[in-house]
């Protein structure tokens, strides 16, 4: 046994040792606001992405992924505060959120529970997130 741990380089094990894939996630308008002032921080090795129902206010986010949720529902033009048509958005774009977070190893939902697209996304995208056995 002491011979193979002599033996040991550590350089070998740094081939398999990668550093996480960090994902934040920011629906609606006050998870988007987070996401824009974690960019702002050049926070390094993490991807942000941003959904909202309400085009104008993702156009004015800073996040590597922007997409509106649920275009075909809201137009672009938000939930209202009605948290139902946000979880009913999230749940439209089931596949393309699926997607944005496959291949991450950690993942963060930010959002506030004050208006519609976050309060009613938030638990939809953070079920999505944990489905994918990240760190969520």
């Amino acid at each position: 046994m002491m011979e193979r741990l002599e033996s040991f380089d550590s350089s070998d094990l740094m081939e398999f040792i990668t550093a996480p894939q960090v994902k934040l996630v920011g629906t609606g308008g006050a998870g988007n606001n987070i996401l824009n002032r974690l960019f702002s921080r050049r926070v390094k090795g993490v991807e942000t992405i941003a959904l909202n129902t309400d085009a104008n206010h993702l156009n004015q986010c800073k996040a590597h992924v922007r997409k509106v949720l649920g275009a075909k529902v809201t137009k672009g033009r938000g939930a209202g505060g009605d948290p139902y048509i946000g979880k009913r958005c999230a749940e439209d774009d089931e596949e393309d959120i699926r997607g944005k977070l496959s291949d991450g190893d950690i993942i963060f939902v930010i959002a506030g529970m004050g208006g519609g697209t976050g309060t009613g996304s938030a638990p939809v995208i953070a079920k999505y997130a944990k489905e994918t056995d990240a760190l969520s």
